[in-house]
């Protein structure tokens, strides 16, 4: 639970580092390699993955999404009847997380608004994509049966869940996992399944979340329930107290040189 609630907050912090960037940058850059205009980014280019673990549609590649709009926050949803009754505006406004532990499949669901499709089949230019979030921790991952049939149990429920077809072309299940996948693989995901998948392992997770989110995301597990503790105030300048740690007190005598913001 860790790690899906650090993943979700994550995905806010980045969607609004993008929207600041947006505003006041002219152009974009990461590791000295210059980045496409948010304003016609893929879902590859927001959720690298190498070629071997994409699914086999095409518009992944090229359709252009709307990717310098904030989310704000991270909300709750039942089943996707529920989510998809919702407007165009309220899906982009926040990532949406399943209210259910065991939910069929998908973990969570962001959207984004369509820029450019010059393919079929895929979105068009101004429909939503949704894209279904499967966050995967365990040791070991068998594409077939973690990845392949998983995400066309997730398509399969999102696009009976909404009154048309049209999802069909413009549903996405991105699968983030927190360990490397096998350099050896058993299938081609190209050749063998037709939903749109895109496979983020372990090293691809730094170019989603940028090196720093990276970092609080892998130690979401020994992170998660720690609190912040404000080293310069009266308690901790009185002294030695009863029932204040030594590692406490050991934070005391550096708070003497050192601002408070490097201490923590």
């Amino acid at each position: 639970m860790a790690w899906e609630r650090f993943a979700f907050s994550a995905l806010t912090a980045v969607s609004q580092a993008r929207r600041l960037c947006s505003l006041h940058l002219d152009s974009l850059v990461r590791d000295g390699q210059p980045q496409p205009p948010l304003c016609g980014s893929t879902l590859l280019d927001l959720f690298p993955a190498s070629p071997p673990y994409v699914g086999g549609a095409a518009w992944l590649e090229v359709a252009g999404v709307y990717a310098s709009r904030a989310f704000v926050d991270v909300r709750l949803f039942n089943d996707f009847t529920e989510l998809l009754f919702k407007d165009d505006e309220e899906l982009l406004h926040s990532v949406w997380q399943a209210n259910k532990p065991k939910f069929p499949a998908v973990d969570g669901v962001v959207f984004f608004r369509c820029t450019r499709c010059d393919i079929g089949p895929g979105p068009r230019r101004g429909e939503l994509v949704a894209v279904m979030l499967q966050l995967k921790h365990r040791e070991r991952i068998t594409l077939d049966r973690d990845v392949i049939q998983s995400a066309m149990s997730a398509a399969e429920a999102f696009t009976s869940s909404s009154d048309g077809p049209s999802w069909t072309r413009r549903a996405a299940i991105v699968v983030l996992s927190r360990r490397a996948l096998p350099f050896r693989r058993q299938e081609d995901m190209a050749e063998s399944v037709s939903p749109a998948v895109i496979v983020v392992d372990e090293p691809g997770l730094r170019a989603t979340f940028g090196p720093g989110l990276h970092a609080l995301v892998r130690s979401s597990a020994v992170a998660f329930g720690t609190q912040v503790v404000d080293l310069t105030s009266g308690r901790f300048r009185m002294g030695p107290a009863r029932g204040v740690s030594q590692a406490a007190c050991n934070s005391q005598s550096g708070a003497r040189s050192l601002p408070a913001h490097r201490l923590i």
